[in-house]
């Protein structure tokens, strides 16, 4: 699904308008039918055949004026609260209300909140309730009367709130209320998805979102610019790598893991068994001394070797150590549970200025990369940064508060200044390009916020990388996959009880369902 800026979805119908010839009026007529289709079949089911519309000023309550009619057509009752002067009502809306003065509908005026009070109404007797008040148009906090009105609906006791284009009082591209917004049970948004329907702080206002077409003709559509999009399983199935028959284990990639310190090697572990199990052929780790003799072993599967020994500290021979430890690698990832001293910032520096495998860092690395980000722009290879907010903060020197503010923006910004595949993790990650093309990640849950799961993350990108997937589709399949396991956990054990290395172990039946999927499309392409 593509998302789109408002003032992109705006221009859009002006394009349809101005060059197609469509009629603004017959947009609006497809938008306010389509939401009166989506709402009977929502309420089917309900014995109560009353609804109450709140109509605000513009084209949003001329929306809803299109969906009075159609819902007094199907046989329903209809309250059309009137939230602006009929003097002010104009353009397409005008025309709309003038259809339901004719047909004598039940048009109330509500322009205080005395006048709402005033009607003495039993709110229980709606069946639904519609938020025509406010569109994306929204440039401002909302004060006054519709600010009342917003506390108003959202008081109600709960009958089915559905809101037009968006929630009022949502800002259409950050998602942020202002100050506050509708709390609808479903949102019916017009020709396309707006991007601040699906960012994290509008999850609590908008519902189930459904896009309704309004005839939009398609080489407009076609043409849209896309903030952002969002993954979808067939994009998983399409991008992940497949297996021949005659493969081998050189076939699939050598990763090196620099990861782990004493006291964290789990994390180095974790992120090393990830690996194997997202598909890599071979997996070395690459640590300290103490901790190499620490986790020999400890996962049978997994190499070993040491950079140097933290007792001695040779610069010069850590870093030629490292460099060694590249030769013959496909990819590397970097920082899970590594610390950030000296040593390691010296370990980072070699592999940023002087490695050209493709790379992922996390965790420590991130630390460690903050006086460093100018070595990101001129590296010799592709290189994906996977923070949480509160390590993006370090990064771009702001509060985790402010990231997830401005979490689009700053995700964007980052990575075409930097020229890295930026992961922004939390609700909703975002997946960035050098180049600005954005990902929206739909899997993943709370579970999640628990230890390890990062590092767990990182191996599996690490291995898709040295897979020979591009670097922004490594990133992309690593979070899909990665959600996708903690939505299956979470669905058969619950959330709280969830171990990052619980993530891996529903690997094997997640990936042997993608490759039945390819194997099947193979099968049906050869027929």
């Amino acid at each position: 699904m593509r998302l789109l800026h408002a003032a992109d979805v705006r221009a859009l119908d002006r394009r349809a308008i101005e060059s197609f010839d469509v009629p603004g009026v017959l947009l609006m007529e497809n938008a306010g039918a389509g939401a009166t289709r989506a709402l009977i079949q929502a309420i089917r089911h309900k014995e109560k055949k009353t609804i109450a519309i709140f109509a605000g000023p513009g084209n949003n309550g001329g929306d809803g004026y299109v969906m009075a009619r159609h819902l007094l057509n199907a046989g329903y009752r209809v309250h059309v609260y009137l939230c602006v002067a009929p003097e002010k009502i104009g353009g397409d809306a005008l025309v709309n209300y003038r259809i339901l003065t004719h047909m004598n509908a039940e048009l109330r005026p509500c322009l205080s909140s005395e006048q709402l009070a005033s009607y003495d109404i039993d709110w229980e007797q709606y069946v639904a309730v519609v938020d025509a008040l406010l569109g994306t148009g929204l440039t401002r906090d909302v004060s006054g009367l519709y600010l009342e009105l917003i506390a108003h609906i959202n008081a109600l006791q709960r009958p089915f709130v559905c809101a037009v284009d968006l929630p009022s009082g949502l800002d259409a591209d950050t998602g942020h209320p202002c100050p506050d917004a509708v709390r609808a049970d479903v949102t019916y948004t017009f020709a396309f998805a707006k991007l601040g329907l699906f960012l994290p702080h509008a999850h609590d206002f908008v519902g189930d979102v459904e896009v309704i077409d309004i005839g939009i003709p398609h080489q407009i559509a076609d043409d849209a610019p896309t903030a952002c999009t969002i993954l979808q399983q067939e994009d998983v199935v399409e991008h992940w790598p497949s297996r021949k028959l005659n493969s081998h284990k050189g076939t699939f990639g050598h990763l090196l893991v620099v990861a782990g310190s004493p006291g964290t090697s789990g994390a180095a572990l974790l992120s090393c068994e990830s690996a194997l199990r997202g598909g890599v052929g071979l997996c070395t780790l690459a640590t300290d001394a103490d901790v190499h003799r620490r986790v020999e072993g400890r996962v049978a599967e997994v190499m070993c070797a040491s950079i140097g020994d933290a007792a001695v500290h040779d610069v010069e021979a850590e870093k030629s150590a490292l460099l060694a430890l590249c030769e013959g690698k496909k990819a590397l990832a970097f920082g899970p549970g590594l610390s950030q001293g000296a040593r390691q910032g010296m370990w980072l520096e070699t592999a940023l200025s002087e490695v050209t495998l493709p790379m992922v860092i996390d965790a420590d690395g991130l630390n460690l990369l903050v006086p460093r980000l100018s070595q990101l722009a001129t590296r010799q290879a592709p290189t994906i940064l996977t923070p949480h907010p509160g390590e993006m903060g370090r990064l771009v020197g702001l509060s985790s508060r402010e990231v997830q503010a401005r979490r689009f923006e700053l995700a964007t910004q980052f990575a075409q200044t930097h020229n890295v595949v930026l992961v922004l993790k939390g609700a909703r990650t975002l997946i960035v390009a050098p180049d600005g093309r954005c990902w929206m990640n739909p899997t993943g849950n709370p579970g999640l916020s628990t230890a390890g799961s990062g590092d767990v993350l990182t191996g599996l990108i690490g291995a898709l990388l040295a897979q020979g997937v591009d670097a922004l589709w490594a990133a992309c399949l690593g979070v899909y996959l990665h959600g996708w396991a903690a939505d299956e956990i979470a669905q058969e054990k619950g959330m709280a009880s969830l171990m990052a290395s619980d993530l891996f172990g529903y690997w094997p039946r997640l990936i042997g369902d993608i490759e039945s999927t390819q194997n099947l499309e193979e099968k049906n392409h050869v027929k």
